[in-house]
């Protein structure tokens, strides 16, 4: 039957019978007032259906106050349950009112009580009535209450948890921007130098091809000249050779009159007799003679100047072939300049050249051969949402002592070092081994995690032997006997992609005990460098793993940078580590050796940071 049919009819019951009879009584007792008696069957109906009535209200009212705790406050619920309250009231009222009277008398319906005597005592049962309803319900509501604190207090906890670990989050990522916005900073600065050099080598080599030009135009005017002087000396030659013609004609001449003088003489004297005759042969042949001494001297003018003249020539010659010696020297010098000028412009070929011929190096070849995949993922159980990292490494397979490991900084091993705490809910955690090109054929590393005590750092995990090659590692007294030269930088992510040489770099300190090898990540040397970061790690051009970088800081107000690279001590042992389990314990729901262990690596790395100090020169 529906509840509010059911409700309607008994109330129509209650009322009638109260407003026919304020009690129940004997037929043999009489009472004040009008009233009508009912029987004890008549009784026994009514407390009947006023108990069921009375448990459905309970029930109906239980059922609106859970769904109030579970599902929040509505205020259609409360008004409800209000109405609910209301009604039970009503019916417990009516049913202590009925057991009163039948308590009153024996066998049947107790009788009926005067008029203020029965106002009296239905005020008292509702009242009863009304305060335990209203302190079960207090009681709930404290309950709910409670309830609702306790959860509030959790919440908030996690809450502060989460924002404690959000705080964390952004001042890694804003400590990320800044080295990124510096790193674009430097390569903005060095693209621009670049820009500047090539302009400044495009202005020098238009410079220099006008010069060229201008040098060319020159040399043609110079070359004119070369051969005019050459007609000209051809021409000077042969007016000389003419003057020599002349000049022995004229001594031809004059020996000839000399041998006529004699003869004119010797007939002057063999002749005298003739005297006026041999006058005027005598005054002819002087004539002749004048003639022929101021040809003479005209000949030897003439001669002189053509030696002159040739002088001048040679002179002219001479100077004509220096000029073009000095233009040719400075077309050579001009051809160099513009070589240079073109190898400056070719300079970004070289440097490709370049890092392709140290991709064929044996260090990278080595690396390629020993190569493992590392794929470490974690999940952390949270309030709100799960934490994930997945992080894929590509580590070199290293062999000690019979012993295959890979070594690695701690951060990058245990994936969210900066925000685990020994009461993470590490819900999984997995480190699968494989060889870069045989994904399918991954295996899980056992553990544990190794954190060395000459270095904590620094951790390393012993794997399964591939069946390939394995690197051999290179101890701090090895590396200081071979020397800092042809050492590779590898990244620990990147498959060798981004491996660059360290030649020039590198410095150790041997005087105050420093067991770390340092690399410059700014300076005149490193410009345009891969610079070494956290995980990053070491390889010999001989195939030997040298280190691991395990810190970097920055200089002098940030204008300088070193990175700080772990060297393997000479007495070193892997099971002399802090041992950090990467398994579920036995009969646990959660990694929470794991954690535990990392919580307390978190606070020794602080302390190493701290007191250990930096010893290295520029």
């Amino acid at each position: 039957m529906n509840r509010s049919i059911l409700i309607v009819i008994c109330d129509f019951i209650v009322l009638s019978v109260l407003s026919l009879s304020f009690g129940v009584a004997p037929g043999s007792y009489s009472y004040s007032g009008t009233g009508t008696r009912v029987d004890d069957y008549t009784a026994s109906l009514l407390i009947s259906e006023l108990k069921k009535q009375a448990l459905r209200l309970e029930s109906s009212r239980k059922k609106l106050v859970e769904n109030q705790q579970k599902l929040g406050y509505l205020e259609g619920r409360e008004k409800q349950l209000k109405k609910i309250n209301a009604e039970l009231i009503k019916t417990r009222s009516r049913l202590e009112f009925l057991h009163h009277k039948l308590k009153s008398r024996k066998g049947e319906i107790g009788q009926l009580s005067s008029e203020q005597l029965q106002r009296q005592i239905e005020k008292e049962l509702y009242k009863r009535s009304k305060l335990k309803v209203k302190m079960d319900r207090l009681a709930s509501e404290l309950e709910f209450q409670k309830n609702k604190y306790a959860d509030a207090v959790s919440e908030l906890h996690s809450a502060q948890n989460t924002l404690t670990e959000a705080r964390d989050e952004i001042s890694r990522k804003d400590l990320k921007i800044k080295v990124n916005a510096e790193k674009f900073k430097q390569i903005d600065q060095q693209l621009s130098g670049t820009r500047s050099e090539l302009q400044a080598a495009r202005k020098r080599l238009t410079e220099t091809s006008s010069q060229l030009a201008v040098r060319k135009h020159n040399l043609s005017q110079a070359a004119g000249q070369i051969r005019e002087l050459g007609v000209l000396l051809r021409s000077a030659r042969a007016d000389a050779k003419d003057n020599l013609v002349d000049l022995s004609y004229a001594k031809g001449r004059l020996s000839a009159t000399e041998k006529e003088l004699a003869e004119t003489r010797s007939s002057l004297n063999r002749s005298r007799k003739n005297t006026y005759v041999k006058d005027l042969e005598l005054a002819e042949a002087r004539k002749k003679i004048d003639n022929l001494q101021k040809m003479l001297h005209s000949a030897v003018k003439d001669l002189s100047a053509a030696k002159g003249n040739l002088l001048a020539v040679r002179k002219e010659a001479s100077s004509a072939t220096s000029e073009l010696h000095a233009v040719r020297t400075e077309m050579v010098k001009m051809e160099g300049v513009t070589s240079n000028a073109r190898s400056e412009l070719e300079n970004a070929k070289k440097q490709l050249a370049d890092a392709e011929e140290k991709l064929r190096s044996d260090a990278l070849d080595k690396y390629f051969k020993t190569a493992l995949k590392v794929v470490f993922e974690i999940r952390e159980k949270r309030f709100l949402f799960d934490y994930r990292n997945n992080e894929t490494f590509f580590l070199p397979e290293l062999r000690w002592k019979g012993k295959h490991y890979i070594a690695g900084g701690l951060q990058e091993m245990t994936g969210i070092f900066r925000e685990i705490t020994g009461h993470s809910k590490v819900a999984m955690l997995q480190y699968m081994i494989s060889k870069p090109k045989a994904e399918n054929k991954s295996v899980p590393a056992a553990g544990p995690l190794r954190a060395l005590y000459a270095d904590n750092r620094v951790c390393m995990l012993e794997v399964p032997s591939s069946g390939g090659e394995a690197m051999d590692i290179l101890t701090f007294s090895k590396l200081k006997k071979r020397g800092l030269n042809n050492l590779t930088l590898f990244k620990d992510q990147a498959f060798g992609k981004d491996a660059v040489s360290l030649n020039g770099r590198c410095s150790l300190n041997l005087d105050k005990g420093d067991r770390y090898l340092y690399i410059r990540n700014t300076g005149r040397r490193a410009s345009g460098q891969v610079k070494g970061e956290v995980g990053d790690f070491i390889v010999t051009k001989q195939g030997e793993f040298a280190g691991v970088v395990v810190a970097v800081r920055k200089f002098d107000f940030g204008r300088r940078e070193v990175a700080k690279c772990f060297v393997f001590p000479d007495n070193f042992n892997p099971d002399d580590a802090y041992r950090i389990p990467i398994v579920r314990q036995a009969g646990e729901l959660y990694f929470n050796a794991f954690a535990r262990s990392v919580e307390k690596m978190v606070s020794r790395v602080k302390k190493i940071e701290q007191s250990r100090p930096w010893h290295f020169h520029y």
